[in-house]
């Protein structure tokens, strides 16, 4: 959430599915908006434990977390998940955010990471996907999502990292 390069990442953490029939430990990483998006909600990281009993998606909104129903969502490929949680989130936020503009249209998106067909089929490489780039694909995670019911996570922050010293902070980078 600052200028600092490389300082926008967030690591998916966890037990594995890819390396059967041994699972281990694993972890992959993304960057994009995600991470930034995640911090401006007020969240540092986020722990997933048990499983939902039908489709689910997370919904965070600053700090507010909801668990929705993704039954819906659920057989889209993960473009079209993004597509629509991207207009209902939109909806509940852009009062919110811009109250008294002449436009419906906010300067952000949330972000979202979702699964698609294969992660709902619970195979053993799928991926979890963010935006049209960046996606936790090494471990399969998307294939444990799916075991856990759950479609996707959308995060919408509006807050900010507070940095100690900008100038200096800027310079450094630059440098």
């Amino acid at each position: 959430g600052t200028l600092v390069p490389g300082a926008s990442r967030v690591e998916m953490v966890g037990i594995q599915s890819q390396s059967y029939p041994h699972e281990w430990f694993g972890r992959s990483s993304i960057g994009g908006h995600f991470p930034a998006m995640l911090k401006f909600a007020g969240f540092d990281g986020i722990v997933l434990e048990g499983a939902a009993e039908s489709p689910t998606w997370i919904d965070i909104v600053d700090e507010h977390v909801a668990l929705k129903d993704a039954t819906g969502l659920w057989g889209l490929d993960t473009y079209e998940t993004q597509e629509v949680i991207f207009s209902q989130v939109f909806e509940e936020i852009r009062h919110k955010i811009r109250p008294k503009a002449q436009t419906s249209h906010t300067p952000q998106w949330p972000c979202v990471l979702a699964i698609g067909p294969a992660g709902e089929n619970l195979s053993r490489i799928a991926s979890i996907q963010h935006g049209a780039g960046p996606s936790f694909g090494q471990g399969g995670f998307g294939g444990v999502w799916g075991a856990k019911n759950l479609k996707a996570l959308s995060v919408f922050g509006t807050g900010s990292v507070e940095v100690a010293d900008p100038q200096a902070l800027l310079k450094d980078t630059l440098w």
